[in-house]
């Protein structure tokens, strides 16, 4: 008897800042059941808050799907978290991964070419971002939970000049700097 076979689809550097877990799975009967469960790695309670799923398709071998998880079971130091499927035959699997924040990097961000969005994290409460000249081209506090947002595109196509281009960021721990380059 071969179990469900669960493929973790959540890129890391994407798990914090888009607060979605997706899943693959695979089974050579039918997938009847995915589920889970998150909490925070502070967290001294053995409790999970529940990932919840779409249901699979009836009769389905290939399921794919994915769950929003809560910003408040984010703690600074990051969030595990685990996935369960089972089959008709109520054979099952379960992964586990755990998702850390770099406590020395609070302000690591990240661009990827088909969605050129530079995502400030979580702890960070200002970001000011100047072009080499000094002048501003963006600059955002953190509204509430929310993580701050900068997208140098529009409509798919990048609008800023190619070049150099320097952050400031505010923390609780005062000031960081780094710098992103813009190419079309």
């Amino acid at each position: 008897v071969t179990p469900p076979v669960i493929e973790d689809r959540t890129p890391r550097t994407r798990v914090i800042d888009r607060k979605r877990i997706s899943v693959r799975v695979t089974d050579d009967r039918q997938v009847y059941e995915v589920g889970g469960g998150y909490r925070s790695m502070e967290s001294e309670s053995e409790y999970y808050e529940k990932l919840e799923f779409p249901e699979p398709e009836e009769g389905t071998l290939y399921y794919e799907g994915y769950a929003e998880i809560d910003d408040f079971f984010i703690s600074t130091k990051g969030f595990e978290y685990y996935i369960t499927a089972s089959d008709a035959f109520n054979v099952s699997t379960t992964t586990w991964v755990q998702v850390t924040v770099p406590s020395d990097l609070p302000e690591q961000g990240f661009i990827t070419p088909s969605n050129p969005e530079l995502i400030f994290g979580y702890e960070v409460e200002e970001v000011l971002i100047t072009d080499m000249r000094g002048n501003e081209v963006f600059n955002k506090k953190r509204d509430g939970l929310n993580n701050i947002v900068w997208n140098p595109s529009k409509g798919g196509s990048i609008y800023m000049e190619t070049g150099l281009y320097i952050y400031r960021i505010k923390t609780e721990e005062g000031y960081k700097y780094g710098s992103v380059v813009v190419a079309k």
